[in-house]
């Protein structure tokens, strides 16, 4: 693969696309974002100015439904990232967690058939439910741009120079730039912590997008949008 094996940076790669046949027929909705990040890293990376995992590869193959992203291997360049690590106590806390839910009574609960509830007969109206769905996507208009679309803290980076940024470009879409930044304080934060602090934080991403030359907002203008 590499024409120089004494590189180190070439070393250990980290190779990400669809490459488990089962999944093919069982799961073929993941070859979509399997592509869909190839093709941010592709046509979107080169064109914006923000911190992101160096790739040296990223391609479709929309014959065989496959996407697939060549990284560098990040730990070893230098990167850390935003998992936290979990204390003896709680690690055994979710392993018995895990363990507990493969029981029979656990499973049953969640997959026998009929354990599924039923759909609302109002969401069986597909017209309806279009509807529905084009006036919420409406409603997101103010403040629309690309967005991650799974800005969670296990998926962000401190590259080596200290810049925060995001992995995992699998689900980017466009939507409300607030959908990334309700989603990342609200899944970072203890509850009490959020609601002491989460407008102050909503007021330094707005002072920010507006350093960067994004529009001027105020709290007012977005508040009821962030909490929906």
């Amino acid at each position: 693969m590499f024409e120089n094996d004494t590189d180190d940076s070439a070393s250990n790669v980290c190779v990400k696309g669809g490459f488990n046949p089962d999944n093919r027929e069982s799961l073929p909705f993941l070859y979509a974002i399997y592509r869909l990040e190839a093709e941010f890293y592709y046509y979107l990376a080169p064109r914006l100015k923000i911190p992101l995992p160096p790739v040296s590869y990223a391609g479709t193959d929309t014959v065989n439904r496959q996407g697939i992203v060549l990284m560098n291997d990040l730990k070893a360049q230098g990167y850390t990232f935003g998992e936290g690590i979990p204390s003896v106590s709680e690690t055994v806390s979710i392993r018995d967690a895990v363990v507990g839910l493969l029981t029979p009574e656990e499973w049953d609960q969640w997959f026998a058939p009929g354990a599924r509830p039923p759909v609302p007969k109002f969401m069986e109206d597909r017209e309806r439910m279009t509807a529905a769905f084009k006036a919420l996507w409406a409603s997101d208009s103010k403040m629309k741009c690309i967005v991650h679309g799974d800005a969670h803290i296990g998926n962000t980076f401190i590259s080596p120079t200290g810049e925060p940024g995001f992995l995992d470009w699998q689900v980017n879409h466009a939507a409300s730039a607030l959908h990334d930044v309700a989603y990342f304080i609200g899944g970072s934060m203890l509850i009490q912590d959020r609601r002491a602090h989460e407008k102050d934080l909503l007021q330094s991403y707005l002072s920010a997008l507006k350093h960067m030359g994004g529009p001027k907002l105020g709290i007012e203008n977005v508040w009821e949008d962030s909490r929906r």
